[in-house]
């Protein structure tokens, strides 16, 4: 019992430190962490992770705990708090680093999810990328030394939808990422023609003739390919159409109250 008081003791001290990085030497029974209300937690490898809530549950604090060294790392989270969405992936193997990286997912505003990477930049636990878009971060790869490449949510150019995965790259050197337009996206996005648009009925491969979309008609954008401007439109199960995006803009209804 006296063990345990002393953890949760020890652990509250760091919880209130300011500091990035803390160390000491004692010996820290983690499973008395679980008495803490708020903790998410993970277990891998020699590292015991852990996020503490504060403000009342409106941010939070990451605890790095190595079981060999005794050593004691803490990271101040201020938009993560430790809810039941709140998910910690070990993501250090995965991305070559040589030191404990994590994958932090949780949920944000309008219920959406977000993502961050932390790990150690030398011996420093930091945030190193925090991805803006809701969604979340789907994939991350190691390119080279100092680029990690993926996959995160982004915004659609043609209809703003932005349920659509984009490739993003993050540099390790700077922090900075950058989220790109994909060539091809599957949208099948619900629409209505606000006034009469012009495009062509794809009959068979390689054979199509000019169709106008009248307005007030219903109709999907099923794909659209960037790097042609184009989409591809249907109206129904069998009318299958082609259009460009300057065709496209502005005329039809990107939400029920366009």
């Amino acid at each position: 019992m006296a063990k345990s008081i002393y953890s949760l003791s020890l652990l509250l001290l760091v919880l209130a430190g300011c500091k990035n990085a803390v160390k000491t030497n004692p010996t820290i029974d983690t499973a008395a962490w679980d008495t803490l209300s708020g903790v998410k937690r993970l277990d891998t490898g020699p590292f015991h992770v852990a996020i503490q809530s504060r403000n009342d549950n409106q941010s939070g604090v990451l605890i790095v705990y190595h079981r060999k060294t005794r050593h004691i790392d803490s990271l101040r989270l201020s938009e993560v708090s430790p809810g039941e969405t709140t998910r910690l992936t070990n993501v250090t193997r995965d991305l070559a680093f040589d030191r404990l990286a994590l994958l932090v997912d949780w949920q944000g505003d309008s219920d959406n999810m977000y993502s961050m990477l932390v790990g150690y930049v030398g011996d420093t636990l930091k945030i190193i990328y925090s991805d803006p878009n809701p969604g979340g971060i789907k994939e991350l790869h190691r390119k080279d030394k100092w680029t990690i490449t993926g996959l995160s949510f982004g915004e659609d150019s043609l209809t703003g939808d932005r349920n659509i995965l984009c490739p993003m790259t993050i540099s390790l050197q700077t922090g900075e990422g950058e989220i790109g337009t994909p060539d091809v996206s599957a949208l099948l996005f619900d629409t209505h023609a606000k006034e009469a648009i012009s495009a062509w009925l794809i009959r068979k491969p390689g054979d199509s003739v000019a169709y106008t979309i009248p307005a007030g008609a219903a109709f999907r954008i099923d794909t659209v390919f960037n790097t042609t401007k184009t989409a591809v439109l249907s109206l129904g199960d069998s009318v299958i159409l082609r259009s460009r995006f300057d065709q496209l803009r502005s005329k039809f209804a990107v939400s029920d109250a366009g």
